[in-house]
């Protein structure tokens, strides 16, 4: 039988639900839906679906990296904003871009 390693976030409400963030079972790993809410179930980012998407691309990248597993996305933040690269499906290249604030 393989190992199961589940990853949880810190979310007030996956214990209370039963889930995790990832669960790695062998060379498989799985990864829950994933909203933009903090360790006390604040949103963040209010109505900006940007910071939100950085904050979820986030959790998910910091889950699969204690799984040993590798994030191929970049989230990158610098004066001029954050920027996310991505790639679609068919391995075409996503570009989202969020100005940053002044």
């Amino acid at each position: 039988m393989m190992a199961r390693q589940n990853i949880d976030s810190g979310t007030p409400w996956e214990a209370v639900a039963g889930y995790s963030r990832a669960v790695r079972v062998g060379e498989l790993v799985f990864v829950s839906g994933t909203t933009a809410h903090d360790e006390q179930g604040q949103l963040h980012g209010g109505d900006d679906a940007y910071a939100q998407a950085a904050c979820i691309l986030k959790k998910i990248a910091a889950a699969l990296k204690q799984v040993g597993a590798r994030f191929r996305n970049e989230i990158i933040t610098g004066m001029g904003g954050q920027q996310i690269l991505l790639e679609d499906p068919a391995g075409n290249p996503i570009e989202l871009f969020q100005p940053g604030r002044r």
